[in-house]
Formats: C-alpha cells, structure tokens, sequence
C-alpha cells in the first residue's frame, strides 16, 4: 500500500474461519505514517529581463526519495525577501506567480516557500543565481539634415547605447508602419 497520507491509520485483520477455526479479529492496530520531504525548485519566464518588463516565476514542488507523489497545497513567492502576491495553488506540483513588473535594474533574490499538505513537510527553493534586470537601451536617432527632397534618399544615423554587457539582438527602423531597415547583432 503507497496511498497512505500521513497520520496513523488504524489496520486490522479478520479472519473468515473455516470448518476447523472460528473467526477472528487482531486488535486494533496502527500503522504510523510520516509526512515526506518536498524539494522545491524557482524558475523565471525571462532572465535577464529589462526594468518595466512583466516577469512571472515558477514553482515546481517535488517529492524526494523515498516518499512518492504529487505535492499539493499553496506556495509563497519572494522577492529580497518579502512576500509577493497571495499564496498560489499547487497544480500537479507546479505554481506560477503573479507577473511582476516592477523590479528595478539589478539583481533581485527570488525564492518560493512550499507551505506542505497533509502528506508533504514545507520546503523552500531559491531562483538561481538571482533575477538578473537590466535597463533599456538607449535609442537616438540623428534625422537628416532639413531640406531633403520627396522620394530622394536620405541616410539616417541610428545611435543604440546599451546600459549592460548584454548585446542587443536587432533595431528595427520604422517610418509610422513602414519597416525601413533593421540592424542585427547590435
């Protein structure tokens, strides 16, 4: 039997009898059952992310050897170390925060408190390494000079300043909808 919750269980055994023996009961008896230890573990849907942009965190919550199943019960998510959001339900072992936007440039610390069920003992998991936030880069765009004739060509000078180590994958330009031109690598 691997269906025990954890608390005691009370078990007994009757015997049917036969045509020799009576029937019979045991005492009541009890099987004890301890609750299993969770291991739990925090992702993050972007990292690095830029300052302003919505970030949601995932939980997931494990059962470590030799307990076995699925967790349930509700998971507190933290960001440098103060709680975020109402505690979030477990869904097949896994719970996801609320999108947070609101994290400034930075590294923020990022943790999960499972609060355990009935069959499963608390546990808490850290995002590794942190939230990694970075700023925006910094677009200029140097028009040409005043006096340009309608459908002659034009060069148009794009200054992009990143404000982190992290490279800039592409700066599209656009006149109102119209894509103009695109630079890659960055």
């Amino acid at each position: 039997v691997s269906t025990l919750g954890g608390g005691t269980h009370t078990v007994t055994a009757t015997y049917s009898g036969d045509g020799n023996f009576n029937i019979s009961s045991s005492l009541a008896g009890g099987q004890v059952v301890n609750k299993a230890d969770s291991a739990t573990a925090v992702g993050s849907s972007v990292n690095p992310s830029v300052a302003g942009q919505a970030v949601t965190f995932t939980a997931t919550v494990t059962a470590t050897a030799p307990g076995a199943g699925t967790p349930t019960g509700t998971v507190q998510f933290k960001t440098n170390g103060v709680n975020f959001g109402a505690a979030v339900a477990l869904v097949a072992g896994v719970a996801n925060s609320a999108a947070v936007a609101s994290l400034g440039a930075g590294n923020h610390a990022v943790a999960a408190d499972y609060n355990g069920d009935g069959s499963f003992n608390i546990s808490s998991g850290a995002l590794a390494g942190g939230q990694t936030v970075i700023l925006p880069p910094v677009v200029n765009i140097l028009t040409p000079t005043n006096g340009s004739v309608f459908l002659s060509s034009s060069v148009v000078t794009v200054l992009v300043s990143a404000t982190s180590s992290i490279g800039i994958a592409e700066v599209k330009i656009y006149a109102g909808t119209n894509l103009l031109g695109m630079l890659t690598n960055a």
